[in-house]
Parts: C-alpha cells; structure tokens; sequence
C-alpha cells in the first residue's frame, strides 16, 4: 500500500492464506484481496507488529469491513493462531469465523485434507 509517500508491504494480522502457488486457492485469495480492495481504494489499519522482514503486521479495514475477518469468514485465509495474540479485539470473531468457514467447506476448507499455508511454506523451504 501506499503509505506516508512510501510504497510497503503489509502482512495481514492474525492470518494466513494459501500462497499463490497454492493452486487454486492462493491465486483465489489474492482475486478476492483485489476485490475487496481495488488499487486506489482507501483503506484503514490497525498497525498490530512488525515481521521479521520489517514489513508492517496490521488488520486491514476497506468500506465499513475488517478485511482480514472477512477473508476468513469467506475462506480465503486461515486463522494464524501462533499470532492471534497480536488481535485481541477480534480474536474471537475470527476464530468464529473460520470454524463456519470450515465446517460450510467454503474455499480454502472445500478439501480433503487442506494443506496449511505454514505447513505449505515449510515444505517447499526443505525441498
């Protein structure tokens, strides 16, 4: 995003979805990301870390919506528990939505054994 004249990358608090190798479902969550915030779309944040890239760590707020609930709720990203902490006003709301997600088989959760996208990293990093 744009930012204070800077262009930087933000990583979505709380969360992690598929990576875009992760066919279908990374290139899918990226689709419903641009959607949901179209270039030149103003967005709002709340700053939660820093990664260990320097990248910001934030929830994302387009049209009235918390965008890292709303990819969750749809089943285009997956409750990052290792981080939830960093999210304490929506940790529930999260958690909730995911397990609807999961138990609907929206997305990301419309297969059998879903390959998380932690686990996914991991094992592509090894190889």
């Amino acid at each position: 995003m744009d930012y204070q004249g800077q262009n930087i990358t933000v990583r979505f608090a709380c969360i992690d979805a598929p990576e875009t190798t992760q066919t279908p479902w990374g290139p899918t969550a990226t689709e419903r990301l641009r959607q949901l915030t179209p270039r030149g779309s103003t967005i709002q944040f709340r700053e939660a870390d820093t990664d260990r890239y320097g990248r910001m760590v934030a929830e994302i707020y387009a049209g009235g919506q918390n965008i890292n609930l709303k990819l969750v709720s749809e089943g285009y990203a997956a409750v990052y528990t290792q981080y939830l902490n960093s999210c304490p006003d929506t940790d529930d709301a999260l958690l909730a939505a995911e397990a609807q997600a999961q138990q609907q088989r929206l997305n990301f959760w419309n297969q059998p054994n879903p390959v998380m996208p932690w686990d996914y990293r991991r094992s592509n990093r090894s190889n």
